[in-house]
């Protein structure tokens, strides 16, 4: 009996997550996780982008001096 109420447990801890995640608040989960690693990315991009333009920059105007 010991072993099944583990096995109930492993069960309804399992599905509590899938049934949380059906209907609204499944998609709005969706959307939110969605928008975060979307913003993510953007920040990493233009994080990127702009170290890069920082360091490209400099270099024209020494070139151009010289």
């Amino acid at each position: 009996s010991g072993q099944d109420g583990e096995v109930g447990r492993r069960d309804a801890w399992a599905s509590a997550p899938v049934q949380s995640m059906t209907g609204a608040e499944g998609f709005a989960m969706t959307i939110h996780m969605f928008t975060v690693i979307t913003i993510i990315i953007v920040i990493i991009i233009v994080g990127g982008a702009g170290s890069r333009g920082e360091r490209k920059g400099p270099l024209h105007l020494r070139r151009r001096p010289s």
